[in-house]
């Protein structure tokens, strides 16, 4: 007996619309795929970043403890007492090397002053920075001496203007005088006391000089006693 085909009533899918959803399953597993990968790599360098820097924090710590240690053996009472003893030396440098002493001018006053001159008063007045202004009164052998005086300080750098005034004679026939000068700063320093002064200052005198007159005060003002007759 001859079997007929029997007809089906199921439709069936072309072909090409179960291939795009084969891609398509495909192409969805995919994505999925790379944004978990992508989401372990980014575990990854979080992990990475994190253990990095509590490597760091753990070396600076160890560093702040060397640090301490160190700091510990060195004594810091002592770098601080040893360092207000260097500012006070330095500050105790700096106001002597600015100080004024007249006694320096004392010294070049000795080396200078004839054997047959003397001075029997001194005052002097502060004018700063540009030194001092000295007055003194003296006597002198003669005229000639005070004109041999004269030109021996005005041939020393240190003796500004050197001005011999009111010249007259005393009643024992020796040249009572006035002299005034300004003294150079550089001279008046209180270190210059140390150094001594220079010898190309010093002008060649014919004799010693006669002790200069010491100070009753300090406030400036030297006025001596009656030293006797002049040394003739």
């Amino acid at each position: 007996m001859d079997l007929k085909a029997q007809p089906s009533f199921i439709p069936k899918k072309p072909g090409g619309e179960a291939m795009m959803a084969a891609e398509h399953h495909l192409s969805g597993g995919f994505l999925a795929a790379f944004g978990n990968i992508l989401f372990i790599l980014s575990l990854l360098l979080a992990g990475v970043v994190f253990g990095y820097e509590k490597l760091l924090q753990g070396k600076i710590a160890r560093m702040q403890t060397s640090l301490e240690a160190a700091r510990q053996e060195l004594n810091p009472d002592l770098i601080k007492s040893l360092s207000r003893t260097h500012a006070r030396i330095v500050s105790g440098g700096e106001i002597l090397s600015r100080h004024v002493t007249v006694s320096s001018f004392f010294k070049l006053l000795e080396s200078l002053t004839l054997q047959s001159l003397r001075f029997t008063t001194f005052k002097y007045s502060a004018l700063g920075e540009s030194g001092i202004t000295v007055q003194m009164k003296g006597e002198a052998r003669d005229y000639k001496t005070v004109a041999l005086q004269s030109d021996i300080f005005s041939k020393n750098a240190f003796i500004k203007d050197p001005i011999f005034s009111d010249l007259d004679l005393s009643e024992g026939g020796s040249v009572v005088f006035t002299f005034k000068s300004r003294i150079d700063p550089t001279l008046l320093l209180y270190e210059r006391g140390f150094e001594g002064i220079p010898a190309e200052t010093q002008s060649q005198a014919p004799a010693p000089a006669a002790p200069s007159p010491a100070p009753e005060s300090p406030s400036g003002v030297f006025d001596s006693e009656d030293l006797g007759p002049p040394q003739l």
